[in-house]
């Protein structure tokens, strides 16, 4: 069930990103905890990624309870987001999406 208490929802498409999958969520996270205190989450799209990416989010997925993992089955490409990502987000009345 979506938080209805988030102030932010942060989507961010991933491609062959395990050198700074770690590094991506540690400053994102930083970013919003300056920004929204715990109130937000973090959506890590694998992009069909060939490198180990998927397996990393997981693997931080387990310890943030804030970041939702999705995989694609193939390389979408960051600007053609699938419809389905949307929902995902947890709307709140009055929130903009940018």
């Amino acid at each position: 069930m979506p938080n209805s208490n988030l102030k932010l929802s942060v989507v961010i498409p991933c491609f062959n990103e395990s050198q700074s999958i770690r590094e991506l969520h540690k400053r994102v996270s930083e970013i919003c905890n300056t920004v929204v205190s715990q109130d937000y989450e973090l959506i890590l799209v694998n992009d069909g990624s060939k490198d180990n990416t998927w397996q990393l989010m997981c693997e931080i997925a387990k310890n943030d309870r804030r970041l939702l993992a999705i995989n694609l089955s193939r390389n979408y490409g960051h600007h053609d987001l699938p419809p389905f990502a949307i929902p995902l987000i947890s709307w709140k009345s009055g929130l903009r999406l940018i």
